[in-house]
């Protein structure tokens, strides 16, 4: 009777788990193995079949948030600059890093004549059209980051100083850094897209303070934002790259 209720018990877990993994509802993530165990405490349960970790229906998706899949990336890269510079924090004043992502000439952006010119047609694309560009861009207000880039970026960064925030100021999240002292999210606005920004200075002795890291690991991003060319006198590629 005793092996009758484990072999019972045993059944019933078996069927729950093959129940859950087959709901409709399940969201699954992109979650790097390094941090498995961090997505397996917020609650994700692994699908065996598929290889991924997915969010039971009933569960709180919002820590999930890094890990969310995105079907829209706008740009992608074999590999990637990531830039690292110091800017005074706006809240506290203290010196703090700042990091900004620089995609190498070849890098490709989604083609919108293409879509368009699809659209008008009346055809609706099964893969979405990219195509190359010969430039330099850096880019701003980071929405999504493949998750195997991210991991990357994570070790120069470190993970607490390069997350996904909420901007009262653009109204959606994206990826920022933070002060390494007071932990105040450090708009995109100030470090990257305004002018003589730290990441776009006027000054060439400014441009040489950046330090460029060559990350070599492919990406996909969605940003807000990006350049028409990085640097005219190429300077990103000639000096500062590790």
């Amino acid at each position: 009777m005793f092996l009758f209720e484990i072999l019972k018990s045993i059944f019933t877990k078996q069927k729950n788990q093959t129940s859950e993994i087959d709901n409709p509802h399940n969201i699954y993530l992109e979650v790097p193995y390094s941090q498995k165990e961090i997505a397996k405490n917020y609650g994700a349960k692994w699908d065996c079949k598929k290889k991924k970790w997915f969010i039971p229906q009933g569960i709180n998706p919002n820590p999930f948030e890094r890990w969310m899949p995105c079907e829209e990336e706008n740009f992608r890269a074999k590999y990637f600059y990531l830039g690292q510079a110091y800017r005074n924090c706006y809240e506290c004043n203290k010196a703090t890093q700042v990091n900004a992502i620089i995609l190498p000439e070849g890098f490709e952006a989604i083609d919108g004549e293409a879509l368009d010119d699809l659209e008008e047609l009346g055809i609706q694309p099964k893969t979405i059209p990219f195509c190359r560009q010969d430039y330099l861009s850096i880019l701003s207000y980071l929405t999504y980051i493949s998750s195997d880039a991210l991991e990357e970026i994570h070790k120069y960064t470190g993970r607490a100083y390069f997350v996904k925030k909420h901007s009262k100021v653009t109204g959606y999240s994206y990826y920022r850094s933070l002060c390494q002292h007071c932990s105040a999210a450090q708009g995109d606005n100030f470090v990257i897209s305004e002018f003589n920004s730290v990441f776009c200075p006027t000054d060439i002795n400014d441009f040489k303070k950046i330090k460029f890291h060559t990350l070599f690991k492919s990406i996909a991003v969605r940003a807000g934002g990006n350049s028409i060319d990085y640097s005219s006198n190429n300077n990103c590629r000639t000096s500062n790259i590790y």
